[in-house]
């Protein structure tokens, strides 16, 4: 069933391509829940927009039209880890904080590149005048999870 959705989710972005899918899953109540975001952030208008068109092409489906189910299209949460290398371009500039998969230490430093296998976090060590400016690059394989970091 996931794999019906997953197609239909592509079908509706295909001509839409500075939209992509982030997630999708489906809870045992047939709660579909599908996460999207844009090269330039998404909109709840927007969302709403792909909603409507995912929702038709469901009830086409001979599996869904007799299905009670539920559809959620949204972006994902601003705590929630980024999953798509897309959306670690879009966030260039920005403080995030990776976990890397062998520790559980967290390496926090503002996104500065992205390349097809890593991207290069600079950060700031030490304090007043002794403080230097390190880059470090980190490759996707070995990150378990990256937050970005909202500052005020």
């Amino acid at each position: 069933m996931i794999e019906k959705i997953k197609h239909i989710v592509e079908q509706v972005l295909g001509d839409e391509t500075m939209y992509f899918c982030v997630d999708l899953f489906i809870k045992p109540t047939l709660n579909i829940k599908i996460f999207l975001d844009g090269d330039n952030g998404i909109s709840i208008a927007q969302c709403s927009y792909f909603n409507k068109k995912i929702k038709a092409l469901l009830e086409e489906d001979v599996y869904f039209k007799n299905e009670n189910y539920s559809l959620e299209v949204s972006s994902p949460g601003v705590d929630t880890p980024l999953k798509n290398v897309r959306q670690y371009y879009k966030n260039i500039g920005r403080t995030l904080a990776v976990t890397l998969n062998e520790t559980p230490e967290k390496i926090e430093g503002t996104l500065t590149h992205v390349h097809a296998d890593s991207i290069e976090l600079e950060q700031l060590l030490g304090k007043g005048k002794k403080q230097i400016t390190q880059t470090s690059t980190i490759f996707f394989n070995n990150i378990k999870e990256s937050i970005v970091q909202i500052k005020f």
